[in-house]
C-alpha cells in the first residue's frame, strides 16, 4: 500500500464519521419513539374501549327499589332519573375518548370495566341533586336484610 492510497482512505473514512454517527443516533431516537408508542398502545391504565353491565347496574336499582317501601310512582320516577343518569355517564365516557361497550357485545379479551364508576357516578349525581333519594343511600336496605338474615340464623337454631 503507497502512501497516495492510505490517505485517500483516511479522508473517506473521516467524511463518512459524522454521517454514521447521524445516523446511529436517528436509529436510536426512533427505537425508542417505538417503544414509547408501543407502551402507549399496550397500556392498561389508559385503554380506549371499556365495558359496562347495563344489564346489572340497571336490575340491581330496580331490585333495590322493589325491597323500597316507596309508592309505585316514586320508584318509576327515580328508575327513569337513574336510567338518564346513566346514559348521562356514558355520554361523558365517551366524550373522554373512551368506545363504550355493553358488557354482553365483549366475546373475550381484556376490555377494562367500568360499571362501578358509571353506577358511583349516577348514584353520586342523583344523591346531589336531591330530587330523588336513591334506595339504600341510608342504609335502610342494608340494616333490613341484616336483619332478616339474623332473623333467619337465630330460626335454624
Amino acid at each position: 500500500m503507497n502512501a497516495v492510497t492510505a490517505k485517500a482512505r483516511k479522508l473517506g473514512s473521516t467524511k463518512l464519521r459524522p454521517q454514521i454517527v447521524l445516523l446511529s443516533v436517528a436509529a436510536v431516537i426512533v427505537a425508542l419513539w417505538g417503544v414509547w408508542v408501543t407502551n402507549q398502545l399496550v397500556s392498561k391504565n389508559d385503554s380506549p374501549i371499556v365495558q359496562v353491565q347495563l344489564q346489572t347496574l340497571i336490575g340491581d336499582y330496580v331490585k333495590a327499589q322493589a325491597r323500597s317501601n316507596a309508592p309505585e310512582e316514586q320508584s318509576a320516577a327515580a328508575t327513569v332519573a337513574y336510567v338518564r343518569a346513566i346514559e348521562r355517564e356514558i355520554e361523558v365516557l365517551s366524550a373522554e375518548g373512551k368506545i363504550v361497550l355493553v358488557a354482553n357485545a365483549v366475546a373475550g379479551g381484556e376490555v377494562v370495566d367500568v360499571t362501578g364508576l358509571v353506577r358511583a357516578r349516577a348514584m353520586g349525581k342523583l344523591a346531589d341533586a336531591g330530587a330523588i333519594h336513591p334506595p339504600g343511600a341510608d342504609g335502610a336496605v342494608r340494616t333490613a336484610m341484616r336483619g332478616y338474615m339474623a332473623d333467619s340464623a337465630g330460626a335454624g337454631q
